[in-house]
This record gives structure tokens, C-alpha cells and sequence, in this order.
């Protein structure tokens, strides 16, 4: 049985993968980046400036199923992050200090 995707779900899905490959060209072409939460209603604001939106949540639920989020927290307490800063965000940083 093959599922049929509605053509909205295609376009989400290349909308995404489009979004999270330039954040992986920043280094290259310059683009800044600017961390937001997902509830905030900034993406349209950062847009305007010609920045990409970071969501930590969206990093950390990735990595979590990848199974890779305890790495990532334990990388960013180690640096001297508190048990008390929010698993998402140390999760985000601990990615990013291991490139």
C-alpha cells in the first residue's frame, strides 16, 4: 500500500530541507543567524533582515532522535553549563561545540 502525500506535506518537507541546508552554508555565505523559540513570532521579523531562524527545540528534537541530545547536554555542562539551563538550549550548544 503506498501512501499518497498531499502536495502541502511535499512543500513543508523541501521547505525544511531548504532552511536547514543554508544554515549549514552560513560559513560560507555570510548569512547571520538569529536564535529564536518556536512559539516567539520573530521569524518573520528575522526574515526581513535577511537572517535564518535557529530553534533550538526543533535542533534538540532532531538530535534526540538520532540519539544524540545526551551528547550534546553532557558536551555543554561540561563546558560549565547548570543542570539548571534548559536541556533544548544546552543541547544547541553542545551541538555546535562539536561543529
Amino acid at each position: 500500500m503506498e501512501i499518497q502525500k498531499e502536495n502541502s506535506m511535499i512543500r513543508q518537507k523541501q521547505m525544511l530541507a531548504d532552511h536547514f541546508m543554508a544554515l549549514s552554508q552560513v560559513h560560507e555565505t555570510g548569512r547571520k543567524v538569529a536564535y529564536t523559540f518556536v512559539p516567539g513570532n520573530l521569524t518573520e521579523l528575522i526574515q526581513v533582515f535577511d537572517m535564518l531562524a535557529v530553534y533550538p527545540e526543533i535542533n534538540s528534537l532532531q538530535s534526540g532522535m538520532r540519539k544524540k541530545s545526551a551528547d550534546y547536554i553532557r558536551e555543554a555542562e561540561d563546558m560549565g553549563y547548570s543542570e539548571d539551563v534548559c536541556s533544548y538550549v544546552k543541547c544547541d550548544i553542545g551541538m555546535m561545540l562539536q561543529g
